[in-house]
Order: structure tokens, then C-alpha cells, then sequence
């Protein structure tokens, strides 16, 4: 009876999301189209201004995020003399380890290091149970399903949102409901896996987006040319997103990468 009752409260939770009155994707679509900014034009401008940035304890892991991803997190906190981040979704603790020397207070909604869901991935990949292993002491960490977790409990006022958590249509949906309920007017919000690793769209992410927060707040979301991030840029940051996507495709960036070793 139990288990009866467990498949038909997945059912109803699934019949909730796809029985939502989606906005359309040909009003989303070209707007974003318009809106990549170049990734090497804002690392570049960044260079020139603060002589480059670092990043230490890179694993590679599938699951993970991309350099570029990381990159941009980071950029985006010493452009704009940001302090407080917030993620969804810690995995091994890559991003939040890149954050502590750019933040002055980071904290982590994810799923405790022997949830099913990652003992299951690490077993699968044949390796040792990684998760959150690169996370320090002063990270403050809620270890709950985002999708539950109650955001009253964080006072702080957070600069910096990255959602990386459940990628589905009703954990994104849920996640940016959420987020954008608790942001400040300022706040940027980052969604990892907006893209697929080829760089094309992920349409399920992105929809639940759009639906989450609407099109007038989707005017102010912004997709990287090598990334995998979508980008909510405030009101008073945008003009600078805005030069960025406008820029020569025949420009080749290129970056240099200095490789340590560490156990």
C-alpha cells in the first residue's frame, strides 16, 4: 500500500509539470539568440584590468562544470565587488572551492555526501564517494533537497546565485522559483547545463526558466558562446552584457593553462 501511494505521488508531481500552460518557445528562442555574450571579450577586458585569474583544485569528473564555467562565476564576483554566493547542487565542491578567495561568505544547499542519487554516481563511475570532498569548514552547508528546502533560513543577502542542482524540468522550475523569491533587485543568478556540452540549447532547462520567472524577467537572462551557463544580469549591470554580444566571429580567443598535480 505504501508503495502504491509513493508511484502515485510521483504521478501527480509529474502531471503538475506537464499539465503547466508553457510559454512558448518561439517567444524565448531568438531573444536568447540575440543575447550570447563572448566569453574571451569579457575575460580578456578582465585581464587588462586585474592581470588574469586562477583557478586551484580542478578534478575533471564527469558531472562537473567546465573551466569556463568556473571562469565566469569568479569574474563575475571581482568585476562587480561582489560577497555572498550561493549554490544549489555542490557535487564534489569544485565551484565552491574556486569561490573562497573572491567571496566572503559562500554557502551550499546540496544533498548530503551518502544521498542514494551519489553514492549510486560514484559507484557507477568505479571511483571513491567524492562528494563534497573539496568543500572547507567555513562553507555554511544545508544538506537537503533544494526542492524542499525552505530559504527563509538564509538571511544573508546573496550577490551571486548558481543553480546546479536537479536538472530536470521541476527542479530547475522549482529551484528559480525559488532563488528569484529570495533575491535581492541586484542579485545575479547563475543556471549551469543552459547548454549541452556541445553548446547547443537545453530546452528543458531553459523552459523551465521562462515559465519559472517569466518573459519580462527573461529579457535580463543572458547565454555564454562557450559556456554552458545562462545568466539573469540585473538592471544596472546589463549594459555591460550587452557590448559582449556584440563582437567579431572571426576573433579566435585562446587561453594559456599552467597544469599542477596535486593528491
Amino acid at each position: 500500500m505504501a508503495l502504491f501511494k509513493k508511484i502515485v505521488g510521483k504521478l501527480k508531481k509529474v502531471c503538475k509539470y506537464r499539465g503547466m500552460k508553457h510559454i512558448s518557445r518561439g517567444k524565448w528562442e531568438k531573444n536568447l539568440k540575440k543575447k550570447t555574450i563572448c566569453l574571451g571579450k569579457f575575460f580578456q577586458a578582465m585581464q587588462n584590468v586585474g592581470g588574469g585569474i586562477s583557478l586551484r583544485d580542478m578534478t575533471f569528473i564527469p558531472g562537473g562544470s567546465l573551466v569556463l564555467d568556473y571562469l565566469l562565476l569568479k569574474e563575475i564576483m571581482v568585476k562587480y565587488g561582489l560577497q555572498n554566493y550561493l549554490e544549489i547542487g555542490t557535487f564534489i565542491g569544485e565551484s565552491i572551492s574556486c569561490m573562497e578567495e573572491v567571496s566572503k561568505k559562500r554557502i551550499s544547499i546540496t544533498l548530503p555526501p551518502d544521498a542514494p542519487e551519489l553514492l549510486n554516481y560514484f559507484d557507477t563511475m568505479e571511483t571513491g564517494n567524492y562528494a563534497n570532498k573539496l568543500v572547507s569548514d567555513d562553507v555554511i552547508q544545508y544538506f537537503a533537497d533544494s526542492k524542499k528546502f525552505d530559504f527563509s533560513k538564509i538571511k544573508e543577502r546573496i550577490d551571486l546565485y548558481f543553480i546546479d542542482g536537479d536538472h530536470s524540468y521541476e527542479g530547475v522550475y522549482t529551484d528559480t522559483k525559488k532563488v528569484f523569491n529570495h533575491k535581492s533587485k541586484d542579485s545575479f543568478v547563475v543556471w549551469h547545463d543552459f547548454k549541452f556540452s556541445d553548446m547547443s540549447i537545453r530546452r528543458e532547462v531553459v523552459q523551465a526558466v521562462v515559465d519559472a520567472i517569466g518573459l519580462e524577467q527573461f529579457k535580463r537572462v543572458y547565454c555564454c558562446d562557450n559556456n554552458m551557463c545562462g545568466i539573469y544580469v540585473p538592471d544596472k549591470y546589463r549594459k555591460d552584457f550587452n557590448k559582449l554580444c556584440h563582437y567579431n566571429p572571426d576573433i579566435l580567443y585562446t587561453y594559456n593553462l599552467k597544469l599542477e598535480i596535486h593528491e
